[in-house]
């Protein structure tokens, strides 16, 4: 499964979630952390290789993904995040 929405984006494979946006890069266990609060990424780091990877084999095939005027920031889990809405 492949999202992005503005400068985010998120592919799934089994278990597995990474996160990408804005500078943050965050992997999760989705069935063992279903509130994604602990990153996996520098104990798994061959699965958010092959997870940016698949993501960005996917996300070469699509236009540029458009931009809004308006932007929200969130905080989770100690990140900023900033949304186009």
């Amino acid at each position: 499964l492949f999202w992005r929405s503005g400068p985010n984006a998120a592919v799934r494979k089994g278990n597995w979630k990474l996160f990408l946006g804005n500078g943050v890069e965050r992997l999760y266990d989705v069935q063992a952390d279903p509130g994604e609060s602990d990153d996996r990424a520098s104990a798994n780091p061959e699965v958010a290789s092959e997870l940016r990877e698949a993501f960005r084999n996917w996300n070469a095939q699509l236009p540029k993904p458009r931009t809004a005027n308006r932007k929200v920031t969130t905080e989770f889990n100690g990140d900023t995040i900033e949304w186009d809405i």
